[in-house]
């Protein structure tokens, strides 16, 4: 049974961070939040020289799955991610 307050009309959620807010069944509004990007890898990756990019990847992925911990968390943890980086400069 379908609502009164027009369920899945866009909306205005008031945050910021949500994209496509439509009405909700309970007549509240709510959004889908933002994909984040990575500004911290898109950042620091231009400071890698080209073919060391791979291997920076390959030892990225494998940190992130042995410490099983998002890309977000690990720049969270100290200055891992600079350091990262400092070993594959060109």
């Amino acid at each position: 049974m379908a609502s009164s307050c027009g369920d899945w009309q866009s909306c205005d959620d008031g945050n910021a961070n949500t994209i496509n807010d439509k009405v909700q069944a309970d007549c509240s509004c709510k959004g889908t939040p933002k994909p984040k990007d990575c500004p911290s890898l898109n950042k620091n990756i231009g400071d890698i020289k080209g073919t060391e990019v791979p291997k920076f990847l390959e030892e990225l992925a494998i940190i992130l799955r042995d410490k099983k911990i998002t890309f977000k968390k690990f720049l969270e943890i100290d200055d891992d991610f600079e350091k990262l980086v400092e070993k594959f400069k060109g």
